[in-house]
C-alpha cells in the first residue's frame, strides 16, 4: 500500500462510507476484548495505530454503550465490562478516529506527529472544526478525556 491508500482508506473508514471494511475487524477486536475481559487482570493495554485507531475508538463506543445501558447484557457481564474498562489503558498512535471517548477507561493518550496527514484528519484536526466533520451517522469527530501527546516533527507516520 502507499501512503496515499492510506490516507483514503482512513478517510473512507472514519466517515463510515467503507463501513463494510471495518465491520468485520471491530467485530473481532471486540470480541478478543470480551473474552480476555472475563479474564482477571490488573491491567489491559490496548494500541492501535492509524487505521486501527479508527476500529479501537469504534470498539471502545461499543463498550461504553453498554456501561451505558444503551446497548442491551445482564447486569453482571455489564459490571465485568466497566471494571475492565477502568483497568485498561489504550494508546492511539497517529489517530485517524472520529469518536474516541476514554470516560470508562483509566488512561487514554493519543501520540501523533504534528505533520502526519492520517492524524490531522483525526486527532490534530483543528479542535474548533471537529463537530463540523460528520460521519454518516451525522456525528462531528469527538475526542474525550484523551491525553495528547503532539510530537513537533514535520514528518512521521
Amino acid at each position: 500500500d502507499s501512503i496515499f491508500l492510506d490516507i483514503f482508506e482512513c478517510l473512507m473508514g472514519k466517515t463510515g462510507l467503507l463501513r463494510h471494511c471495518t465491520t468485520g475487524p471491530r467485530k473481532f477486536i471486540k470480541q478478543v476484548l470480551e473474552e480476555e475481559m472475563k479474564k482477571d487482570y490488573k491491567k489491559i493495554v490496548l494500541v492501535a495505530h492509524s487505521q486501527g485507531t479508527i476500529i479501537t475508538g469504534n470498539v471502545i463506543a461499543d463498550f461504553n454503550d453498554i456501561i451505558d445501558g444503551t446497548e442491551e447484557c445482564s447486569d453482571e457481564e455489564r459490571a465485568l465490562i466497566k471494571d475492565n474498562m477502568s483497568k485498561m489503558e489504550v494508546y492511539l498512535v497517529a489517530s485517524a478516529a472520529h469518536y474516541v471517548n476514554g470516560k470508562y477507561v483509566s488512561n487514554l493518550e493519543c501520540l501523533s506527529n504534528r505533520g502526519d496527514p492520517v492524524a490531522v484528519a483525526g486527532h490534530l484536526y483543528p479542535e474548533v472544526l471537529k463537530r463540523f466533520w460528520f460521519n454518516t451517522r451525522g456525528a462531528g469527530m469527538l475526542y474525550n478525556d484523551c491525553i495528547d501527546q503532539v510530537e513537533k516533527a514535520p514528518w512521521g507516520h
